[in-house]
């Protein structure tokens, strides 16, 4: 019989994620936040940073019933939450700094340092 481990707290960081990235001062950086890449970049940002919860599946079990299974507490979520907001923070700031240093002339991913700052200080509320 087959088993497959999975990662059952990983639904609930892209569920966080999407969540995050809807807000209004991600707004103006969400194709930048939402290529695949970032994407990427900041869901293993979080997953490295938060206690994840695995589970061996059998190979005749449905991986939704145990993604349902999880139920995450109040301080989980807010940590997950916390994270996701740090990790868009620190993608931002990274972004700002390789063009900065790049000096690129690509419009679409230059993030001005007054935009950069109004979407930090947004990050902390």
């Amino acid at each position: 019989m087959t088993k497959t481990i999975m990662n059952l707290t990983l639904p609930a960081i892209l569920e966080e994620i999407d969540h995050v990235l809807e807000e209004e001062p991600y707004r103006d950086y969400q194709p930048l936040l939402r290529s695949m890449e970032m994407r990427q970049e900041l869901i293993a940002y979080t997953l490295s940073r938060v206690h994840s919860r695995y589970r061996v599946i059998e190979g005749h079990e449905r991986l939704t019933a145990a993604v349902r299974s999880l139920s995450l507490t109040s301080e989980e979520r807010l940590n997950i939450e916390k994270v996701v907001r740090q990790g868009v923070y620190d993608l931002l700031k990274a972004v700002h700094l390789q063009n900065s240093a790049s000096n690129s002339s690509s419009s679409s991913q230059i993030i001005s340092q007054t935009e950069l700052a109004d979407c930090l200080t947004s990050v902390g509320k």
